[in-house]
């Protein structure tokens, strides 16, 4: 699907951007005739590319190209977005307390940031054909600087559509991916491996949780099934923090301290709201699409199934345990193997 197109990746060295990088070259799904890695931070851009030549060879710099820049610059994304036809959209600030004590930070990221992309979009000469925003539960009933941030970028992803009838806008949204970079998982495997007491901020709380490889594949689903304006959340499990805890500290001996909710954290994620579930189709069992509000301009609306879910909060789709333990032993493994290396 992603034959001879031209992928702009913005946030491309982040743990999500990254792994998209790779799984877009391996040519499981069609062979880019161009990939533009995006982000601000040189260092993680040289040690990609690095990565990327050891595992595909050198004939990849006739493919990918890395670019300094950063997504708050209106400049810098109409430089990036030259001959591009797909824009995938991983940059954000995604850590709730930063947000939280730097809130200008955060809406000059997650919400001026897209916003310089539909911006440089409406003014080119030539067509994007799909923008993908890549968006979190937090952003449902938001209650952080964070989610309400990535809230309004899915707001403007939508109403794109209407500005920019021949750019397709879609939103893809999910929790907490496993392993992603200063995520809760590799802070208490760190603390284990140290012999520090595990820290959980709420033995109530629970998290939906995902792995980057079920990330990715929804995004290649929303690319490939998504109209515009759609908002593209995958059916996946959550688990109680403390469990998972509890899981990791039982061979160990480590201790597990709670330490209290942090401002801006909530007990319980959402991944669609109530109003959303009355507008939630489906294709099949594994996603849902959550049709827009607002019309964008399309000539005919797809013909889904009406998808059967009425609620969907982190409190009342617990993974079953045993499969819990099972993908920590895996993730441990992994996470472990990539210390050593």
């Amino acid at each position: 699907m992603f034959e001879n197109k031209s992928i702009l990746i913005t946030g491309a060295t982040g743990t999500l951007g990254s792994a998209l990088t790779r799984s877009l070259l391996s040519g499981a799904h069609g062979s880019p005739k161009k990939l533009l890695i995006f982000s601000r931070d040189e260092a993680k851009q040289f040690h990609l590319m690095q990565s990327l030549e050891k595992r595909f060879g050198g004939s990849i710099n006739a493919r990918v190209a890395s670019r300094i820049g950063d997504i708050r610059n209106y400049d810098s994304v109409v430089k990036a977005l030259k001959s591009i036809d797909t824009v995938i959209h991983c940059a954000a600030l995604k850590q709730v307390p930063n947000s939280e004590r730097f809130p200008e930070e955060a809406i000059a990221t997650n919400i001026m940031g897209i916003n310089n992309i539909i911006n440089a979009i409406q003014n080119l000469s030539y067509p994007v054909d799909t923008v993908i925003g890549i968006s979190t539960d937090k952003a449902v009933e938001p209650v952080s600087v964070m989610g309400m941030s990535k809230a309004l970028q899915e707001k403007l992803i939508i109403a794109a559509n209407q500005d920019i009838p021949r750019t397709r806008f879609i939103n893809v949204r999910y929790g907490n991916v496993l392993g992603s970079r200063g995520s809760f998982l590799p802070t208490f495997l760190s603390q284990v491996k140290a012999g520090l007491p595990i820290t959980v901020t709420n033995a109530q709380m629970t998290r939906f949780l995902i792995t980057l490889d079920q990330a990715i594949e929804t995004i290649f689903y929303a690319y490939r099934h998504a109209p515009p304006g759609y908002t593209v959340i995958p059916r996946i499990k959550a688990a109680r923090i403390m469990d998972i805890a509890n899981l990791l500290a039982s061979n160990s001996g480590i201790e597990i301290l709670e330490t209290g909710t942090r401002h801006g954290e909530k007990i319980h994620e959402t991944l669609a709201t109530a109003s959303e579930l009355c507008r939630a189709e489906a294709i099949d069992t594994n996603y849902l699409l959550i049709a827009p509000e607002l019309a964008t301009n399309t000539t005919e609306k797809p013909c889904f199934k009406k998808a059967d879910i009425e609620s969907y909060t982190s409190a009342e789709h617990l993974e079953n345990r045993d499969t819990l333990r099972i993908k920590l032993i895996e993730f441990e493994k992994k996470f472990i193997t990539e210390l050593e290396h």
